[in-house]
């Protein structure tokens, strides 16, 4: 980039660039003013590609340098004899091309096409060509082409190797490198030939022998062909190696503005995330049950902005609602699975098109995999790992989690009365903007008896309990148990408490009865503790001994009529 400063300048004149003001001084060089508060920077992002899809520019793009390369070819197959020796030829390289283009060349978007790989030949059946890669019309390699084959027949035959890819589209446009012919040595041995090689990786490696067959091993790296197979001194057949497909790396450089006093320091002037992660439309606080949903979105809230990192700062950006389906494969790694759990970004997609993204399944309902990791920058969570579909490395805002039901949707149910209770599940859970979330759950049966020591949910009920996703562990989960019971005529009372993922102990205090005969008491159990992933908090109950009474729990509507009973749950989402 040129900077067009006066060629005969005065001392004392003043000139501004780029939003900054410098003077030519007594001693013959431009001083930049004290307090001139703007310049520029540049960053450099690696993109690569190696599926076919849309390439959208990174926002604030001045340039990149697009390199592609062709399909390979593959390696060419063999068919041998008795006595006799047959090798294939290997398959040649993708044509190789670079360029070099500005913003307004490339445009909103361009189609990238990945070239296929040939397959190997089969027996005694030449390589199969590989295909174009192409960036729009703009960057061009050609594919390789297929390894010959050969058939050892009443003599030993040897197979030409396959030509790399034709040169193609760009600033540099080079022919792909041509496979290794097959060849026979001394002592009786021959060898398929290697493929040829690619700037981006080696071609499949040849192998040497002297009897049976051997398959042509596939090339090593993006483009780069197929080996060819040999047969030594044995009526069998072999199959040439496959050629690799072609990929496009594309450099981008992308303007980076700063500011700050004296000397252009970048600015740190900027806040957290100002929305939301809901399941209804334009209602970033959810206050009524949304069940099975398979759409996402992420609303404003205390504002439309949302910091984005560009690599050396993060920039507010303003934004309005994003939506996503989970069972979007465009812009995610995959669709939602069942009973997974997901973490959700916003990040630029390319000239300023923001999009909702969700990364990799964890590992468990408790922990991330090295995929799914996230990590601080100034404060704010980001992706560690690049997306697949989504964000490169450090570019998207993390902002919550979800956990998905047995039919890959979402919930957000709130709990209820109910025979046995009415589940709770809030599997939706924000990084940012957490609001105070609670739900009691009850059981309205008139009655029922327990009368063992062996802990089990309330009135052996999968419907006792709530369950709740959370990114991070920085709140507790707090949770108060409530409930009647009148103890059996020989004393043996009921055992009540919460049970975090299971429905067999109990975590935390436990109530028990006085034991005393056919008494009544009301029990109170609570739990509070930190959660990270996927949980579930249970009602359960056991009887202190086994006995032959058993005691009586009441519901919400059993008598006494005044009793009251249910869980009570309240957690930061």
């Amino acid at each position: 980039m040129a900077i067009d400063f006066p060629t005969t300048p005065t001392v004392g004149q003043q000139y501004t660039y780029q939003g900054a003001t410098y003077v030519f001084s007594a001693q013959g060089v431009w001083v930049q003013v004290a307090g001139s508060s703007s310049s520029t920077g540049m960053d450099v992002v690696l993109r690569i590609f190696a599926a076919n899809t849309t390439y959208v520019p990174s926002t604030n793009l001045i340039s990149a340098i697009v390199e592609v390369v062709g399909g390979a070819g593959g390696g060419g197959g063999a068919a041998g004899l008795a006595q006799q020796h047959a090798s294939a030829g290997g398959g040649g390289a993708g044509g190789y091309s670079r360029r070099k283009l500005t913003a307004a060349q490339i445009g909103v978007s361009q189609t990238i096409t990945i070239g296929t790989g040939g397959t190997g030949g089969v027996g005694n059946n030449t390589g199969g060509n590989g295909t174009a890669t192409s960036f729009g019309a703009l960057v061009i390699g050609n594919g390789g082409f297929g390894g010959k084959a050969c058939s050892a027949s009443a003599s030993p035959d040897v197979g030409s190797g396959g030509a790399g890819g034709l040169a193609g589209t760009g600033d540099i446009a080079s022919p792909g490198v041509p496979g290794v012919s097959g060849a026979l040595g001394g002592g009786g041995a021959s060898g398929g030939g290697a493929g040829g090689s690619s700037p981006f990786g080696g071609g499949g490696v040849g192998v040497w022998i002297q009897s049976a067959a051997t398959n042509g091993n596939n090339g090593g790296g993006f483009g780069s062909g197929g080996a060819g197979a040999t047969v030594a001194n044995a009526t069998l057949t072999a199959n040439g190696g496959n050629g690799t497909p072609g990929v496009v790396v594309v450099t981008e450089y992308i303007s980076v503005s700063s500011s700050g006093g004296g000397g252009g320091s970048i600015s740190t002037s900027f806040s957290p995330p100002q929305g939301r992660l809901t399941l209804q439309t334009l209602t970033p606080v959810m206050t009524t049950t949304q069940a099975a949903k398979t759409a996402i979105f992420y609303t404003p809230h205390v504002g439309n902005q949302i910091p984005l990192y560009n690599g050396t700062a993060f920039v507010m950006t303003a934004f309005t609602e994003l939506t996503v389906a989970t069972t979007d494969t465009a812009n995610s790694p995959a669709a939602i699975g069942v009973s997974k759990v997901n973490d959700w970004f916003i990040w630029d997609s390319g000239g300023g098109v923001l999009k909702l993204v969700h990364g990799p399944d964890w590992t468990s309902d408790t922990a991330r995999s090295a995929g799914t990791a996230i990590e601080r920058i100034q404060g704010l969570w980001v992706n560690s790992v690049a997306i697949t579909n989504g964000p490169a490395i450090r570019r998207g805002t993390y902002v919550g989690t979800t956990r998905s039901n047995a039919s890959a949707q979402l919930d957000w149910i709130f709990p209820g009365a109910g025979s046995g209770g009415l589940a709770g599940v809030f599997n939706v859970w924000n990084c940012y903007n957490r609001v105070n979330v609670a739900g009691l759950l009850q059981n309205n049966s008139a009655s029922w008896t327990y009368n063992s020591t062996v802990v089990r949910p309330v009135q052996g009920s999968a419907a006792g309990r709530i369950s709740f996703v959370s990114g991070l562990m920085e709140d507790a989960a707090e949770a108060v148990l409530c409930s009647y019971c009148i103890a059996a005529s020989d004393g043996t009372t009921g055992i009540v408490g919460i049970g975090v993922d299971t429905t067999t102990a109990f975590n935390g205090s436990s109530a028990q009865g006085t034991g005393t005969a056919s008494s009544g008491v009301s029990l109170l159990a609570s739990y509070t503790a930190p959660s990270i992933g996927h949980s579930f908090w249970s009602w359960n109950e056991a009887c202190n001994v086994s006995a032959a009474g058993s005691p009586t729990f009441y519901g919400l509507i059993g008598t006494p009529t005044r009793t009251m009973n249910g869980l009570q749950f309240s957690f930061r989402m």
